[in-house]
């Protein structure tokens, strides 16, 4: 198990509160299960306390006394990473759904009796409104068109949601299209020869990875092979440089004098974070969490050759009480400290979308109303309004409006809603990605 957060209040260190006060606060632990041990009372009733959603516990009707010592235990962390919990495509879902999900809305109808539209749905961050893009995306069409017969407001709100949603994403995937993978490799090959038992000094000891300041990369950590004289179970830690607590915590164990693979679950570097920017990270551990168990000293091999990123062994001193080290003091070595991580590299065109959010107005309102008359083209449904629908607009005239051709000889070719939207994106692609024009060189 992992060890507890030690609190003693007034002692003055980093998590300890005041006495007089009702809160400890440890921002790290924000998403955690944890159950609060009192000394010389054990588990704690849960009636006397809350767990904070930033972090720690809260006090249930009563303060801190002098002297009063906790243990937080914590177990089956929530990762605080920004934006780990959803990558596709080279792109962090959490992220940019959010910065282009509201862009474009729809209005609500001044018509008596008509659907509430709710906010979420009505948001327009651009100004513009579905209904704009073709006259047959009305909501009320929509509601008729639904799977469910009789929809309320609320599911109608719901499937309008997920159809912009639907619309995002198709977009998205539609404009970035570039191969994501560009590399994956163990930091070194060992010889397995002469290891020996590494001498625990009470540091913070693992490596420093240095990023390249690209906003369209990003390094992924998939696994960490581990190598320790003892069974042994201990956190390790993922600091970013510029911020305090760590971003991470995962547990780990070992087994004795056996390479143990533990993998990781999204467990992704970015240089342009969601909150901080900056390519410096620390992945290691705290010698003082080993107990008696020491890191295997391995000898390497062969070193890998990364790409986009540097990661050196490294050592720093811990600072005294606190899951923290002094960042201004690094020692630089050959030592792996029992670890060896696999990396990756890949494409990752988050933080562009975000930043140029404004782009996809256009191809999004198109894509939607493309959507709309698919619906409306091959609804199960028979109703009034969907009768009317295909008497104004028939099959055929559907299919004129969707590809700008019907299956029938000599009929007239128009613009249709796919050849505006592939015009679209080819625009996109092409501001996203742009050709590099030639160059004239004169060796004279």
């Amino acid at each position: 198990m992992p060890k507890p957060v030690d609190i003693v209040v007034g002692r003055g260190q980093l998590y300890d509160p005041i006495a007089g006060s009702s809160a400890v606060n440890v921002p790290w632990l924000a998403g955690q299960e944890i159950y609060v041990e009192k000394v010389g009372y054990g588990t704690w009733n849960y009636d006397l306390w809350s767990p904070k959603g930033s972090g720690g516990f809260q006090l249930e009707g009563s303060t801190f006394l002098a002297g009063e010592r906790f243990y937080i235990h914590y177990s089956g962390f929530v990762s605080t990473l920004p934006g780990s919990s959803g990558y596709t495509n080279g792109f962090d879902k959490a992220r940019v759904i959010p910065a282009l999900f509201g862009r474009v809305g729809w209005s609500q109808s001044l018509v008596a009796g008509a659907p509430v539209v709710n906010p979420t749905n009505q948001e327009s961050k651009s100004g513009r409104y579905f209904q704009e893009f073709h006259n047959i995306v009305t909501v009320a069409n929509v509601r008729q068109t639904m799977e469910e017969i009789g929809a309320n407001d609320a599911n109608l709100n719901q499937h309008l949601t997920n159809l912009q949603r639907s619309c995002v994403l198709r977009c998205l995937n539609a404009v970035f299209q570039k191969p994501e993978y560009l590399q994956e490799l163990l930091l070194f090959n060992r010889i397995g020869q002469n290891d020996t038992p590494v001498t625990n000094t009470g540091q913070f000891v693992g490596y420093e990875i240095n990023l390249a300041p690209a906003n369209n990369i990003s390094v992924q950590v998939e696994a960490a092979t581990l190598l320790f004289d003892q069974d042994v179970t201990f956190n390790l830690y993922l600091f970013k440089d510029g911020k305090k607590s760590p971003i991470r915590v995962v547990e780990v164990a070992a087994v004795a004098y056996e390479a143990t693979v533990v993998n990781f679950a999204d467990l992704v570097l970015s240089y342009y974070g969601a909150t901080t920017k900056g390519g410096r990270f620390y992945l290691g551990y705290f010698q003082d969490d080993l107990g008696p168990a020491k890191a295997i000293r391995e000898q390497v091999c062969r070193a890998g050759q990364p790409l986009c990123y540097s990661a050196e062994p490294v050592y720093m001193k811990k600072n005294a009480g606190e899951y923290d080290f002094n960042r201004d003091q690094r020692s630089y070595t050959v030592e792996p400290y029992g670890i060896n991580l696999e990396m990756s590299v890949f494409r990752d065109f988050t933080n562009v979308i975000v930043k140029k959010a404004h782009l996809f107005d256009e191809v999004i309102g198109l894509t939607n109303a493309y959507i709309v008359i698919e619906q409306i083209l091959y609804a199960v449904r028979s109703n009034a309004t969907e009768r009317i629908l295909k008497d104004q607009l028939d099959r055929f005239g559907l299919q004129l409006e969707l590809l700008g051709a019907v299956p029938i000889q000599d009929s007239p070719r128009i613009k249709g809603l796919a050849q505006k939207i592939e015009a679209e994106f080819k625009r996109m692609r092409d501001s996203f990605f742009p050709r590099q024009k030639p160059m004239n060189v004169n060796l004279c």
